[in-house]
């Protein structure tokens, strides 16, 4: 079966609804996205540029799927915390290794075999994978913005 491969980095597309010039290039694409954003969104560049081709350039799908992220993460953000997220936690499901890798980033662990799709609580396991990749972001340098980083 063919697969719908998203296009490749730096490369020009036409605009299927004829609003843009003949061809675009991703970079002037993902600027027009960037300029369409709410304000409190804060993405970056690069992120917008993966949200961008993971909507096989269309920015208006890219636009709505970075606002739906950002209103999901802002749900979390208030709520995962380590109290709530103790007992879920405490099953050792996932979490923040202790050890970085050979590059010097921090190193998330998930045990498959721990994950019951019996016994799991989906909005406790949400919130755990919040917090710990949280975690994770806050340990990395130069980062400025965490919420580019967990999609």
């Amino acid at each position: 079966p063919f697969v719908k491969q998203p296009p490749k980095l730096g490369t020009t597309v036409p605009d299927p609804r004829g609003t843009l010039p003949f061809r675009t290039t991703e970079e002037q694409l993902v600027q027009r996205l960037v300029s369409k954003l709410p304000i409190d969104s804060k993405v970056d560049s690069a992120t917008a540029s993966w949200f961008l081709r993971d909507r096989y350039l269309d920015v208006e799908k890219a636009r709505a799927k970075i606002i739906a992220r950002t209103r999901w993460r802002r749900s979390f953000e208030n709520s995962a915390r380590q109290a709530d997220t103790a007992r879920e936690a405490s099953t050792g499901k996932g979490y923040l290794h202790s050890a970085r890798d050979v590059l010097n980033r921090p190193v998330v662990v998930a045990v498959a075999r721990r994950h019951s799709l019996r016994t799991r609580k989906l909005i406790e396991s949400k919130k755990l994978c919040v917090e710990v990749f949280e975690a994770a972001l806050s340990q990395l340098e130069g980062v400025t913005d965490s919420s580019h980083g967990l999609l």
